[in-house]
């Protein structure tokens, strides 16, 4: 007797590779009053696999406290005294957010051009991403360190986030970077890069798992040219946009309707 509401955080082609999960899935799904997604490359999805309706509701977004969080003062050598291209990558160290492709790319990269490399994280892929960095003698030029509440004050470092996933939801760590106005490479993974980024408008995309486009984007990019100011200032209009702190009003809204 109760009106039954379903959030969609994972996009359908993550978990549905058989006939039988996709008739299960769909069977559940169809019996919600409202399924909620958080974005149009998602809502294509839900109606993809299961053809189903569903609703775009964002989630919640604080711009302001990312601004301020990111001003926290700390001392980081590793990037502050350095005078190469900074590339920075948040999440967990997981086969899904597939760090491995960034570590290929920027093996090739630092053959051709000044670069380093930060990844915050924890995962079960953190020990194979150590051994490859040892095995090819980056440890000066490549940092692990482990989730922060605040990753936004090493964000405020960089040059440039590289997202690397096979597969997304809605990823909050590009809508947070592009509140900070810095600059994003991500692979077109489904759902969510390609709609934040408005098909390269906000930035760039590459393949999921082409290390030698990402190498290439990385070498040639000049992240004080007008083509990329104008990417990263679409990319901060898009979250300005589209996003607010409080989305319980809107919560109310959907459920009342």
């Amino acid at each position: 007797g109760k009106k039954v509401i379903i959030r969609c955080n994972t996009a359908p082609s993550k978990y549905i590779n058989n006939n039988l999960k996709k008739g299960f899935f769909k069977f559940f799904y169809s019996l919600s009053d409202l399924i909620l997604v958080t974005s149009y490359d998602f809502k294509k999805e839900i109606k993809t696999y299961f053809d189903l309706k569903s609703h775009v509701h964002r989630q919640s977004l604080d711009i302001k406290r990312i601004k301020k969080d990111s001003k926290e003062n700390f001392k980081f050598d590793f990037f502050q005294r350095f005078k190469g291209l900074k590339i920075i990558n948040i999440g967990r160290l997981t086969h899904q957010k597939d760090q491995m492709t960034l570590l290929k790319a920027f093996e090739k990269l630092i053959k051709y051009r000044k670069a380093k490399l930060l990844l915050i994280g924890n995962g079960n892929d953190k020990d194979n991403l150590k051994k490859f960095i040892v095995e090819k003698q980056m440890n000066h030029l490549v940092k692990i360190i482990p989730f922060t509440k605040n990753p936004f004050k090493f964000v405020r470092m960089s040059d440039v986030k590289v997202l690397s996933s096979r597969f997304e939801g809605n990823p909050n760590i590009l809508l947070e970077v592009a509140c900070l106005k810095k600059f994003i490479i991500s692979s077109n993974s489904k759902v969510g890069p390609r709609e934040i980024l408005q098909s390269g408008e906000g930035g760039y995309l590459f393949k999921v798992g082409n290390v030698d486009k990402l190498y290439r984007l990385l070498k040639n990019l000049n992240i004080n040219s007008n083509l990329i100011k104008k990417k990263i200032n679409n990319s901060y209009d898009y979250v300005e946009k589209n996003f607010q702190k409080d989305i319980s009003i809107s919560f109310i809204k959907l459920i009342n309707n």
